[in-house]
């Protein structure tokens, strides 16, 4: 069986078929332009970035320890090496913060908040048998692009590598998001990409309309977020924790992929209600397992999804631990006194002030939310 990765006219199907917020590029600079917010993600959970000049680009972590990256554009063994930070990270995940994520992203709001024009780039013309891709070729191609354009490179987001996995991790994480889960990388002990679907919060965060649809883990640390999606969401009776193993190939996403959901399903600590394999050009019917579901593409580039069949009834202690990392999400829109303040005291213990903030429902912490 011959091994096919995901070409580029297919991946620019692909996106525009899941991704209702890319908008085609009318002046043809680009493939696609893509909201300012949506930019950011992008570069979250692909090899993406936003260049700042010919020798140095952002990316956006979504993370700690670095919430923002500066890279570098010389390549070193066909891939780029990162070489600061541009922020001090907080340990917002662990409930340690001295500000809010969502006043830093302000204070860049200038150069942050403009739609990008998304350039998609085909790395096969530009590689080599014996050395691989020349990625400084790519960067001149691109930069004399930018030139003419006339526009500051900041207006870019530049992807390249659209056959690899981060291809299939970005786009299942969106088709989740779009379905009214919460996706991230945040996981219960495998798989490339998670969503979450928790009733209860979801509902919640929507009441309060600081969510449309679904989310993106970082979101919710980000609110409001301005929704571009056209939802396609299902009504779900009970919770579900879903995990994604994305692969490159068809060969490798109906065999290997296969292979580590079954093992992922299996081990402790057997959280995850549901699992996929990602990946292009794989067919239903070549998938070894009924209960495990696909996303991937046919012949033509157009999305295929097959559902999961639910394998394992929710654990309430898994509940509890996705609801705990979203309520750490949350509390990123805070700075350090409005969580004291949240708390009702000050604290000099750091035990006890992680403890009183994992100990917060929700209700208090949306009502404090003051968007």
């Amino acid at each position: 069986m011959p091994t096919r990765k995901l070409n580029l006219e297919h991946a620019r199907r692909l996106l525009g078929e899941v991704c209702g917020f890319l908008k085609e590029d009318s002046s043809e600079i680009a493939d696609f332009i893509i909201p300012a917010n949506e930019a950011l993600f992008l570069t979250s959970y692909t090899s993406a970035f936003i260049p700042v000049n010919d020798k140095y680009a952002l990316r956006f972590t979504g993370e700690p320890p670095s919430f923002f990256e500066l890279i570098s554009l010389k390549w070193e063994r066909g891939f780029y090496r990162n070489i600061i930070s541009l922020w001090n990270a907080r340990i917002e995940a662990s409930f340690i913060g001295t500000d809010s994520f969502v006043k830093l992203l302000d204070y860049f709001r200038e150069s942050l908040d403009k739609d990008k024009h998304l350039i998609l780039i085909d790395t096969e013309p530009y590689y080599d048998e014996r050395f691989g891709v020349f990625y400084e070729r790519i960067i001149e191609d691109v930069f004399d692009k930018i030139k003419s354009s006339k526009l500051s490179p900041s207006n870019f987001v530049i992807w390249m590598g659209l056959n690899g996995e981060d291809f299939w991790i970005y786009l299942s994480a969106v088709l989740f998001r779009k379905m009214g889960y919460i996706a991230g990388y945040y996981n219960l002990g495998a798989g490339d990409v998670s969503a979450y679907y928790i009733s209860e919060y979801i509902k919640k965060l929507k009441n309060k309309k600081l969510i449309s649809c679904g989310a993106f883990l970082e979101e919710l640390g980000m609110l409001p977020q301005k929704s571009f999606l056209k939802c396609k969401e299902a009504d779900k009776v009970e919770d579900e924790l879903v995990l994604i193993e994305a692969e490159s190939t068809d060969k490798s996403t109906i065999y290997s992929g296969v292979s580590q959901v079954i093992e992922f399903m299996h081990r402790a600590p057997m959280y995850y209600t549901h699992a996929y394999v990602a990946g292009p050009y794989a067919k239903p019917e070549k998938i070894s397992e009924d209960w495990i579901g696909l996303i991937s593409c046919d012949e033509n580039g157009r999305l295929i999804f097959k559902e999961a069949k639910r394998f394992r009834e929710t654990k309430k202690e898994a509940i509890d631990l996705v609801k705990m990392i979203m309520k750490s999400y949350l509390l990123r829109n805070f700075t350090l006194e409005e969580k004291l303040h949240l708390i009702g005291e000050r604290t000099r213990s750091l035990e006890e002030y992680i403890g009183k903030l994992i100990d917060l429902d929700i209700e208090t912490i949306l009502e404090e939310l003051r968007i």
